[in-house]
């Protein structure tokens, strides 16, 4: 019997529908502590968390009597201006920026360590009732195949192939 298998797309997860529900396979190589949130998730909460802590600094004790000349009271305006502009977008967006690269960076290191050393990546399925099951296939157009057919096994049979089938199936045999 052939089982179409729905067009996977490269890098995301796919949902199939079988008869005990609606299953998603995907590959991934991120650990698991780091939980649903994104990438962008996580950038984005570490600006906030640090323009909540640089707001703290923005408290200015009272500089006692304003010059009385029109000129100094304009400088000291746009002094305070500067002063706040970069305590609340410079410098958390100079903090932002530099966590990004450095996420970019450990990524593209993390994608060539993995294909220099040959690590395995992790084919996953997460059933309708929550239950995981988990592979490791080496190389990238492997794991891809090893994905496809857990998928069509799912669709064919409604559960999970076992751990050698996968293998067979990701070596091509």
């Amino acid at each position: 019997m052939v089982v179409k298998v729905p067009r996977l797309r490269q890098y995301a997860g796919v949902k199939v529908q079988s008869s005990a529900g609606v299953w998603q396979v995907r590959r991934r190589w991120g650990p698991r502590h780091i939980g649903s949130q994104t990438v962008w998730a996580r950038f984005w909460a570490r600006t906030r968390k640090v323009r909540k802590r640089t707001a703290d600094a923005a408290d200015l004790p009272d500089p006692g009597c304003a010059p009385d000349v029109a000129e100094g009271v304009v400088v000291f305006i746009g002094l305070v201006l500067v002063v706040l502009f970069l305590i609340f977008i410079g410098i958390p967006f100079l903090v932002a920026l530099g966590e990004l690269v450095v996420i970019l960076l450990l990524a593209l290191a993390g994608v060539v360590g993995r294909v220099l050393f040959r690590r395995p990546w992790t084919v996953d399925a997460i059933g309708p009732d929550g239950h995981h099951h988990v592979w490791s296939v080496v190389g990238w157009k492997a794991s891809a195949a090893a994905r496809a057919f857990v998928a069509a096994r799912i669709i064919e049979t409604g559960g999970a192939p076992t751990a050698a089938e996968v293998s067979a199936a990701a070596l091509g045999t």
